[in-house]
């Protein structure tokens, strides 16, 4: 499908998302990981939606190395993450028992929480 992606279809969050939870679905995580990196590159403008979905699923499956690789990259595009993020990523962090992790994930949304105050005081 997204090798056929026309501009004229509209490859959204919806339909990203969508083949994300089908290969979330099967188990096919590195897929789902592909997949996000190939809508990526035929978008102008990637939805956090469909990070969140990836790193979401990804925590709640027990892969915490996987959805931090995602979520350094998504922090690298700068996208910023919507607390629903930060949220599953510091619950998998307590579950696996990674209190580090868990604090340096809740530093993180403080500062982009700070900034967002920060910018709305200008």
């Amino acid at each position: 499908m997204l090798a056929n992606y026309d501009e004229c279809i509209g490859l959204g969050d919806e339909t990203v998302n969508l083949m994300l939870n089908e290969c979330i679905k099967e188990g096919q995580f590195s897929d789902a990981v592909n997949i996000l990196a190939k809508s990526k590159a035929k978008l102008t403008y990637f939805p956090v939606g469909a990070y969140r979905n990836l790193i979401t699923n990804l925590c709640h499956n027990g892969r915490l190395s996987e959805a931090e690789s995602v979520f350094d990259e998504m922090l690298k595009e700068f996208t910023k993450p919507d607390d629903a993020t930060y949220t599953s990523l510091i619950h998998a962090y307590i579950k696996a028992e990674r209190v580090e992790g868990a604090i340096e994930t809740v530093n993180k949304l403080m500062a982009a929480k700070l900034r967002r105050v920060t910018y709305m005081c200008l």
